[in-house]
């Protein structure tokens, strides 16, 4: 999901978590794969994920590119280290 450059994290979250609130989905995880250029993540949707989190599920940033900052409502932070 593209907005004037920049993914909108926020809608990929709100339906990673509609997904994760269906029994066949529980205990699961969601992997967001980014540049890290995104903005803020709506404080409803971080709600909805803390409720998530009490059904086990867990949200991960996997950054391709170092650049974005620490985002405390992933439970990981991973970096992209590519060697050629």
């Amino acid at each position: 999901m593209l907005i004037a450059g920049s993914t909108d994290v926020g809608k990929a979250l709100e339906k990673g978590v509609e997904m994760m609130s269906k029994d066949e989905f529980e205990k699961s995880d969601l992997l967001v794969i980014s540049d890290g250029d995104f903005g803020e993540v709506s404080q409803r949707i971080v709600g909805k994920m803390d409720k998530q989190r009490e059904q086990e599920n867990r949200f991960f940033l996997l950054d391709i590119t170092e650049k974005s900052k620490a985002l405390d409502y992933f439970d990981k932070h991973f970096y992209m280290m590519e060697k050629m």
